[in-house]
C-alpha cells in the first residue's frame, strides 16, 4: 500500500515537473477566434475566445457561441436558438520559428439555449440543457517577433 501511494506521488511530481515549463518557455496567450460549424447539415458561424497557458503543452481555457437563430418552419411565434461551449484543453504546439502548428483536444460543457416570442407579447418562454462535450482541434499560433 506505502509503495503503491510512493510510487503515485513519484509519477504525479515527474509529470508535473515535466509539463510545467521553464519561465524561458511559458506563454500567456489570449485569441479571440470565429469560424464555421456544421450543425444540421448546415454551417453556422461560430466565435470565441481562450486563455492558454504553458510551453509546448499547456493548458486553455476556452469559450465560444453558435447562434443558430431563428427556427424558419415555426409560424406565429419567433423561436430563438444558440449554443455556448466551455471547454478545457491539452494543448501541444510544435516549436519550429515563428510560425507553429499546434492540435488541441478536450473537454467541456455544452449549453443549448432557445426562447420563444410572441409578438405582442414578448418572451414568454426559455429552456435551456446541458451535456458533456468534446473538441478535437489545431491551428497555427502567429509569432510577429522572435519567440
Amino acid at each position: 500500500m506505502v509503495t503503491t501511494l510512493r510510487s503515485t506521488v513519484i509519477l504525479a511530481a515527474t509529470l508535473a515537473a515535466l509539463l510545467v515549463p521553464s519561465a524561458s518557455y511559458a506563454d500567456l496567450r489570449g485569441t479571440a477566434f470565429g469560424g464555421y460549424a456544421r450543425i444540421n447539415k448546415s454551417d453556422k458561424g461560430t466565435y470565441g475566445a481562450s486563455v492558454a497557458l504553458g510551453g509546448l503543452i499547456g493548458l486553455e481555457a476556452e469559450v465560444a457561441r453558435t447562434p443558430l437563430g431563428l427556427l424558419d418552419n415555426v409560424d406565429i411565434v419567433d423561436v430563438d436558438t444558440d449554443i455556448t461551449t466551455y471547454m478545457m484543453n491539452l494543448v501541444v504546439r510544435a516549436p519550429i520559428g515563428r510560425i507553429q502548428p499546434y492540435g488541441s483536444a478536450g473537454v467541456g460543457v455544452v449549453k443549448a439555449s432557445g426562447s420563444v416570442t410572441i409578438p405582442g407579447l414578448g418572451r414568454v418562454f426559455e429552456a435551456d440543457a446541458k451535456d458533456v462535450g468534446w473538441n478535437i482541434g489545431g491551428g497555427l499560433y502567429l509569432f510577429p517577433a522572435k519567440h
